[in-house]
């Protein structure tokens, strides 16, 4: 019996012990079932970068990298509801509170433990930084005009950031931000435009933005600046981009008018030998909705009385010709002569 139990005692214990060790997680106390710790976060850049004193609350995203679920934005070391979005993209709601004084508020972004910690910190400016005047802006004896594409008011997912934020082009930032649906970055534009010797802004608009692009406003820009008191010294004037889906048709014509008459009201609205300007990216994508030129005459036509109602002059109409798709590609020049000829 004794020499049978010291033979069966020993493994017994031998298989104590290896339970004992599974359950500790190995005698290293690093085994298998710990979690490996988190990184520490780098940010990059912020979008917006500024806001006027005052301003309303905004969604704030911040480009970096090593982001992680739980990554949290701290403004001035204070928690914000933060969405993660990628390991280089998260978003945090601002409240209006944020910026009702001012300052050079410190953003951050934490990463929680084990492991984890704080990123460095850059710079929310409040209020936003607005160029002086300068002597270009008087320089110029013609008036100098630049097409305004409205397409950096959406998230920075977006198509139209691909390559830039969170792409290879990173230090093509400018220097009012990604994003340009902030008052502050509309009046950075309007000012440094000017002093480089534009006088005007030709804003493309797009008819209903809500139906035709959802989640993103094509005309933010134009909408910015219609409600600022103070544009800098620059006039605006619109370019219907008349490309699918955002083309109008006989339908809706009265309500386009409608709203480009009540820009063309503006005082600082652009006038050509006295009447506002109206451009179209393409009447022949015009003759093609409305079945015929002489229906496209007729529309012309109704656009001018609506103005002369409204105290106007008329309306000063500055038509593109691009290929019947409404594009204005490379190869639209001679299709624009083309279908220029069936109009004569």
């Amino acid at each position: 019996m004794a020499a049978n139990r010291s033979s069966i005692v020993p493994p017994v214990l031998a298989l104590l012990g290896a339970i004992s060790l599974l359950r500790c997680g190995g005698s290293s106390g690093n085994g298998p079932m710990d979690p490996p710790p988190n990184p520490v976060p780098a940010i990059k850049t912020l979008s917006p970068n500024s806001s006027k004193l005052g301003g309303p609350a905004f969604t704030l995203s911040v480009v970096g990298s090593k982001f992680i679920s739980g990554s949290r934005v701290q403004w001035n070391g204070s928690g914000m509801p933060t969405t993660f979005v990628s390991s280089t993209l998260i978003t945090a709601d601002i409240p209006a509170s944020a910026v009702a004084g001012p300052g050079a508020d410190a953003i951050t972004v934490v990463n929680p433990t084990p492991g984890g910690g704080a990123s460095g910190s850059l710079n929310f400016v409040v209020p936003c930084v607005i160029a002086a005047p300068a002597p270009a802006s008087t320089q110029t004896r013609a008036r100098l005009g630049a097409y305004y594409f409205d397409g950096w008011s959406g998230p920075l997912t977006h198509s139209h950031f691909m390559g830039l934020p969170l792409g290879p082009y990173q230090d093509r930032e400018p220097f009012s931000g990604w994003q340009d649906n902030s008052i502050c970055g509309i009046e950075q534009q309007l000012a440094s435009g000017h002093n480089f010797g534009i006088d005007f802004f030709v804003f493309d608009w797009y008819f209903n933005t809500p139906v035709n692009d959802p989640g993103e406003n094509l005309n933010s820009a134009l909408q910015i600046t219609l409600a600022l008191p103070d544009r800098h010294g620059m006039q605006f004037a619109i370019l219907f981009v008349n490309s699918p889906p955002f083309d109008v048709g006989p339908a809706d014509w009265t309500t386009a008018v409608n709203e480009w008459v009540g820009y063309m009201t503006d005082p600082d609205y652009v006038r050509i030998n006295g009447r506002p300007a109206l451009f179209i990216i393409n009447v022949g994508q015009m003759r093609q909705r409305f079945g015929s030129s002489a229906a496209v005459l007729d529309a012309f036509a109704q656009l001018q009385s609506a103005a002369e109602a409204h105290g106007l002059p008329g309306v000063y109409i500055v038509g593109g010709f691009g290929v019947p798709d409404g594009s204005m590609g490379q190869d639209s020049l001679s299709d624009g002569f083309s279908i220029a000829r069936r109009w004569l």
